[in-house]
């Protein structure tokens, strides 16, 4: 037989321990033919402290109470019994010495551990033998220790590393959290999770990722935050800029050039002047420069820490302080037709070592799309040309000790007489008995009579010239869009008066969507937030009534993804020795570039991952990393590969 165990009132149990559990005990009375039931107090109990099971609204007949590790009734399963009549308990074979059963029902439980967590049975024993059985559920939970962060690099170089941050320790039904500087951190395309969401993985680092990084643990009894890490990412240096931008010096002048290149640590500098080495230095300071101090400057920084160096080089030319002349200008023509002639006016100076700039109307020249100036400036074409372009043109030289303007040049823009596609109506009247001729000098005309002869008001003739349409051609803001992200402006060229525009996809008439505009002309379409389905063959087609042609095709490569990679084949099993062979896909124009990661480590780029003859150390996480340069995105695939067998 087993021992009986004493009344509870004569047990040791500290008495801080039991203070919430006599106050439940003493106070709590149960509402009248209220539902038997179990309460665990507190809900959530703490690993190594005291947790009450308290029996609410125990039947008024009962005789005896018997508890059981479990949701099922059996001897081998019984913790403790209780007789009322005797007060007297009696251990079960699942009783541990950290149980105390009370004359109420409850049960409590000193010292839980994590393996005390599950369900409980309570069976009442009644007078009429009409047996009553309630489940309550213990939760135990550790108390977590304050987090720390590990990291495989604390100083990863930018666009080359890859990062993982691990929270340590590894507990059990723990939830993990990350910050960055304080702030909750954001899910991105460059940020991959294992998970249990433990280890932040942060593919192809940038400088953006530098900051303060916290994980914080948390279960329903605890949770706290780390001490933050720094992640101090090395990067540049950038392509370095000279300071001032002045390229030409007078004879005599000091010569100070500033260098600087975004670089993480700090670039150190040096210069070579025609490709001799220069001191070190940021600064380069040359006085009272001669004619031998002209040549290429150029600045070179260089990072220790990463390795690479970055260069810039500026031509200084020293000039003798000599004043420019006034230059003129040549024009291939001073008469031009519009929308017909192109003109080309060349600034002509014999001055050298120069800067040239286009004055229109007193005003700086602001070059349009049917404008073009040569390299060096002195060139300027029109083509062809509007009624906007007429009007006085100048050109300036200058050096850096004098400037000088030429005289001005007028362009006279006449309008086009082959054509009225920009023609104001002429109106003339017609005395009776008078006769009037009209010339229509268009490529094709119609005329009508309006109203018809006979009409008691007067005659009203009305000519209707209608020019023959040039073959169409189309204008496009950009050519290689990037899906989701641009719009897309496509233009019918020329523009024509009375002129119908239509428009073609692969050689089908464009039907209407919401993502699709067009200017009230219909002239202009625009794509709004584009998507790889707009990619094709775009056409259009100008169309009057004598005339109508159709522009060459125009496609539209529309650069997109990558999407979520694929990995295949979807197996995530293995047995130790097999070859582990993994392919990974995701849609992405142009074609991704692809790298993997295994528990965090970056491999050697490669679309397909082959680890022959796996053991029990190739289990683990296994990512894919998918990545387009034209569209800059980057997208992430973890399977989760496990070796085991014999």
């Amino acid at each position: 037989m087993e021992p009986p165990l004493g009344s509870p009132s004569r047990r040791r149990v500290p008495w801080q321990g039991l203070l919430l559990t006599v106050s439940l005990l003493t106070f709590w009375n149960p509402p009248a033919a209220a539902q038997l039931s179990v309460e665990s107090v507190p809900l959530n109990a703490v690993e190594g402290k005291h947790v009450l099971l308290l029996a609410h609204n125990v039947p008024q007949d009962t005789t005896g109470y018997s508890w059981y590790k479990g949701d099922t009734v059996g001897s081998s399963y019984r913790i403790v019994s209780y007789v009322i009549d005797i007060q007297e308990s009696i251990t079960g074979p699942a009783y541990s010495g950290r149980e105390t059963i009370y004359p109420n029902g409850s049960l409590l439980f000193q010292n839980v551990t994590l393996k005390d967590t599950g369900y409980y049975m309570l069976q009442i024993i009644r007078k009429n033998f009409d047996n009553k059985e309630v489940t309550g559920q213990l939760r135990v939970y550790s108390e977590l220790p304050k987090p720390s962060i590990t990291s495989n690099s604390s100083s990863p170089v930018e666009d080359e590393d890859s990062v993982a941050l691990t929270c340590e320790p590894e507990t059990q039904n723990t939830t993990y959290l990350w910050w960055k500087d304080g702030q909750r951190l954001q899910d991105s395309d460059r940020l991959v999770m294992s998970l249990d969401n433990r280890t932040l993985i942060l593919i192809f680092i940038t400088r953006n990722d530098t900051g303060s990084y916290q994980c914080g643990n948390w279960n329903p009894v605890s949770g706290s935050r780390s001490d933050p890490v720094t992640l101090n990412v090395l990067y540049g240096p950038d392509v370095p800029t000279i300071s001032p931008p002045d390229s030409y010096y007078p004879l005599g002048a000091n010569l100070h050039l500033s260098c600087h290149a975004a670089s993480n640590p700090p670039a150190q500098y040096s210069w070579l002047i025609n490709g001799s080495l220069q001191i070190p230095t940021q600064e380069l300071f040359v006085p009272s420069v001669t004619m031998s101090h002209s040549g290429s400057y150029a600045c070179v920084a260089h990072n220790s820490a990463t390795g690479r160096n970055s260069t810039t080089v500026k031509n200084i030319t020293v000039l003798e302080p000599q004043p420019v002349a006034q230059p003129s200008i040549h024009a291939s023509s001073s008469t031009v037709t519009e929308d017909k002639d192109s003109v080309v006016l060349t600034c002509l100076t014999n001055d050298t070592g120069i800067s040239i700039r286009w004055i229109f109307n007193n005003q700086s020249l602001q070059v349009t799309e049917r404008m073009q100036l040569s390299q060096d400036n002195i060139s300027l074409s029109i083509n062809p040309v509007e009624r906007g372009h007429a009007g006085g043109y100048q050109c300036e030289v200058s050096n850096p000790v004098s400037h000088c303007r030429s005289d001005i040049f007028r362009l006279t823009v006449e309008l086009d007489p082959s054509g009225t596609s920009h023609m104001p109506a002429v109106s003339c009247w017609i005395l009776p008995g008078a006769s009037r001729s009209l010339l229509c000098q268009g490529s094709l005309c119609t005329h009508s009579w309006h109203p018809p002869w006979g009409s008691t008001q007067g005659n009203l003739l009305s000519v209707i010239c209608t020019a023959e349409l040039p073959k169409p051609s189309i204008t496009s803001n950009s050519s290689s869009p990037v899906e989701d992200e641009d719009s897309v402006a496509l233009t019918c060229e020329p523009e024509t008066q009375d002129t119908t525009y239509l428009w073609w996809k692969d050689g089908q008439r464009l039907q209407d969507n919401d993502r699709l505009v067009m200017s009230l002309d219909n002239r202009t379409l625009i794509l709004l937030n584009i998507t790889r389905n707009d990619t094709g063959s775009y056409q259009c087609e100008n169309r009057n009534p004598v005339s109508g042609s159709r522009s060459d095709p125009v496609n539209l490569n529309v650069l997109y993804g990558p999407d979520v990679p694929t990995i295949s084949p979807p197996d995530s099993y293995y047995p130790p020795g097999a070859n582990l062979h993994l392919t990974c896909h995701a849609a992405s124009n142009p074609p991704a570039q692809y790298s993997w990661l295994i528990n965090g480590s970056l491999q050697p780029p490669t679309q397909e991952l082959f680890v022959p003859n796996v053991t029990v150390n190739n289990s683990g996480s296994y990512a894919c990393v998918a990545h387009n340069f034209a569209t800059g995105r980057n997208r992430t695939t973890v399977k989760n590969i496990t070796v085991s067998g014999k």
